[in-house]
């Protein structure tokens, strides 16, 4: 049967622990993370179609030349030796520039539906290898859940799902562009050469915690590298990615009107969400 069109909720992710580790000869940087999938989701929709285009519905910031799911969809083409046309609708509902993987999360969408739609049979390490290319967090928005995320996105390993509770997500009125962020912590490390993070220290009790499914233990030991350069949070949040969002989590319903109330005071958008277990589903 011909697969026609193709729905998918592309999930975003927040990071609980970001170690950003050596500078690489090509530019980038290595980093270490632990990065938890939540349900805050863009809504796409794949149709076949003779020719391809993209629509975003919800912001005008971002156009059909500068937008990570075209270069996820030429990669795919690249990869798999095809061209068939197809329509893309996004529905934005991620924050844009906040750190919560949006556009990285869509690509990782379409890579998928367009699998499903064309048919064609890909590996795991093919299909990983067009996600990678495409962008470092779009591997781990493929995998999804509470992940273990090393190296510019390459190593994966899956940790044990975080349990069922709130996450608040504030989001200020600012957007963090990465590369300047990246350059504001090479500016800080050359200034601070000496400082030591204790980021391996920080990442094991980090996963030690998730293991032990401590929720306020977990929270107290969430650490992000970035803050040393950006202070865009809501107090007592977690800056998630190199900004501008943060997250609180809230395991306990008698205090978590009070946050968010909190929050919303301080002149954040607030958004209220859940872990999940997966970053995209199609349908």
């Amino acid at each position: 049967m011909n697969i026609l069109i193709v729905k998918a909720l592309a999930y975003a992710k927040i990071n609980l622990g970001l170690q950003i580790c050596d500078k690489r000869p090509d530019g980038f940087h290595n980093l270490r993370m632990v990065t938890q999938s939540i349900s805050i989701a863009d809504r796409i929709i794949v149709k076949k179609a003779k020719h391809f285009d993209i629509n975003v519905i919800g912001t005008k910031t971002i156009t059909k030349k500068k937008n990570i799911v075209l270069k996820g969809a030429e990669n795919f083409f690249a990869k798999t030796g095809t061209r068939f046309g197809v329509e893309i609708f996004i529905k934005k509902n991620i924050p844009i520039g906040a750190g919560l993987g949006g556009g990285s999360a869509d690509a990782a969408a379409v890579i998928l539906a367009m699998k499903k739609i064309s048919k064609i049979k890909l590996s795991d390490e093919s299909l990983f290898e067009i996600a990678l290319n495409t962008g470092s967090d779009v591997p781990l928005c493929i995998v999804g859940g509470t992940l273990s995320v090393e190296g510019t996105g390459e190593k994966i390993e899956p940790l044990k799902p975080l349990k069922n509770c709130k996450i608040i997500i504030a989001v200020p009125d600012l957007r963090c562009e990465t590369k300047k962020i990246y350059a504001m912590y090479d500016l800080y490390k050359k200034s601070n050469p000496s400082i030591a993070t204790n980021g391996n220290e920080r990442m094991e009790n980090l996963k030690k915690c998730i293991k032990l499914e401590k929720i306020e233990d977990i929270l107290v030991n969430t650490f992000n590298d970035f803050e040393k350069v950006i202070k865009c949070n809501a107090k007592g949040f977690r800056i998630t990615g190199s900004g501008s969002a943060s997250y609180f989590f809230a395991d306990k319903k008698s205090y978590l009107e009070e946050i968010i109330e909190h929050t919303k005071s301080q002149g954040f958008k607030t958004f209220v969400c859940e872990p999940v277990r997966f970053g995209v589903k199609l349908s």
